[in-house]
């Protein structure tokens, strides 16, 4: 935090931090703007599946929706663990096709509330609980999307299909056309903290896991609607894969 003279008082929001002076000026240690007289509203959404149901609707604190298709194919509460006491199970059954997506808010995904915006920034903490194989294929998607059983028309997201590559790939699609760039990071079975971010300018987004970054991209960045999807296709096999969601944070830090 920048020391600044004459502070009354400091006030944290979150990932951002402010200081008012006598004069009554607010100013964002994280930006460097300065704000008079009001302390401004920023967007931050954040899940941590404490509470709730499996009841599509009133999952995790937020009450998430679910998609749901074949036998067997859940969203479960499973027990929590050491600093992560809300763990919801999701997982895609017996069936050969089966599938599960969650997103929040919205009793259908084709009314996406969300533009992506510059500086927008959304993290989450997966867990998958077995690699996709040749016996029991899957697909993953999560980040910003807007269809549940298939590829996004319009999103910003991570992919892992292990018949493209074991590695992650990070993503971006506009009306269907897509940019999809393969990492040098390989999926793994355990928790991993999958973040996206959006330039200031809305002309770039950068990906990261555990902090690190897969890299950018420039191209295909939607201009429609979309909203936090987690998406989980079945395409081979008989048995039921799954994966664990800890936490999901949606934010911005432009003032509104």
């Amino acid at each position: 935090m920048k020391k600044i003279t004459g502070i009354i008082f400091c006030l944290i929001v979150t990932s951002n931090v402010f200081a008012k002076s006598v004069a009554g000026n607010i100013t964002n240690s994280d930006t460097g703007s300065v704000f008079v007289g009001i302390l401004p509203t920023y967007l931050d959404w954040f899940d941590d599946f404490i509470g709730g149901t499996v009841v599509s609707g009133n999952i995790g604190d937020k009450g998430w929706n679910s998609e749901i298709s074949g036998a067997d194919a859940a969203v479960l509460i499973t027990s929590g663990e050491t600093n992560s006491p809300g763990l919801y199970y999701v997982g895609t059954g017996s069936t050969a096709t089966g599938r599960v997506s969650l997103f929040p808010s919205i009793t259908n995904p084709t009314y996406s509330n969300i533009k992506i915006a510059g500086l927008d920034n959304i993290i989450m903490r997966i867990s998958i609980g077995t690699l996709s194989s040749a016996p029991e294929e899957y697909i993953v998607r999560f980040g910003f999307g807007d269809v549940t059983s298939a590829d996004f028309v319009d999103g910003v997201y991570f992919e892992y299909d292990r018949t493209t590559s074991v590695n992650w790939q990070y993503c971006t699609a506009s009306g269907s056309t897509r940019t999809k760039t393969t990492s040098s990071v390989a999926v793994s079975a355990a928790y991993h903290k999958l973040q996206i971010r959006v330039s200031s300018a809305k002309d770039t987004v950068e990906y990261y896991v555990d902090g690190v970054s897969l890299g950018k991209i420039t191209t295909n960045i939607p201009t429609d609607y979309t909203t936090i999807m987690l998406q989980y296709l079945k395409t081979v096999g008989s048995t039921g894969l799954y994966f664990n969601i800890d936490y999901v944070r949606y934010y911005n830090s432009t003032p509104r």
